[in-house]
C-alpha cells in the first residue's frame, strides 16, 4: 500500500478479529514496512481512525522489539535480513493495533516526503 518510497505490505481491508492478538483491548494485525532503494533515510510512521475518534498503536518486531507505540519509527538500519530481498531494500516488521472498525489514516513522514495511507479495518 502505498506510493512509496515506504511501503505497508497489505492488501484491501484489514480483518482484524479474525487472525489477529488481543492485547488490553487492541487488536494487533501483522503489517510489515518496505523501504525502497531510493530512501535511505529514517522515517517516521503515525495513524488515527479517520471516522472516529480511535488512535492506531504500533508494535516494532525484529531485533529492537517494541510495545504498544503510538508511532512507528523506521530506523536507517533495521537489522533485519533476507535473501529474497533484492540490495538496497530496507524490511521492518511491526503490527498496527487497533481497537474499532472504521476508516484509517496512516501519515509517513520522511526527510523528504510524506506520505499518506488509507484503509479501512473490519470486524
Amino acid at each position: 500500500m502505498g506510493n512509496g518510497p515506504i511501503y505497508l505490505i497489505r492488501q484491501g481491508p484489514i480483518h482484524f478479529r479474525e487472525t489477529s492478538r488481543v492485547t488490553d483491548g487492541w487488536y494487533f494485525e501483522k503489517s510489515p514496512w518496505l523501504s525502497s532503494p531510493t530512501y535511505d533515510g529514517p522515517a517516521l510512521i503515525r495513524g488515527r481512525q479517520l471516522d472516529g475518534p480511535n488512535v492506531l498503536r504500533f508494535q516494532r518486531s525484529g531485533p529492537e522489539t517494541t510495545g504498544d507505540l503510538p508511532e512507528l519509527r523506521f530506523p536507517i538500519q533495521t537489522g533485519i535480513s533476507s535473501p529474497d530481498l533484492q540490495p538496497g531494500w530496507r524490511f521492518q516488521p511491526a503490527a498496527l493495533g487497533i481497537r474499532a472498525p472504521g476508516c484509517y489514516g496512516i501519515q509517513i513522514d520522511g526527510l523528504n516526503f510524506t506520505e499518506t495511507i488509507v484503509f479501512v479495518a473490519v470486524d
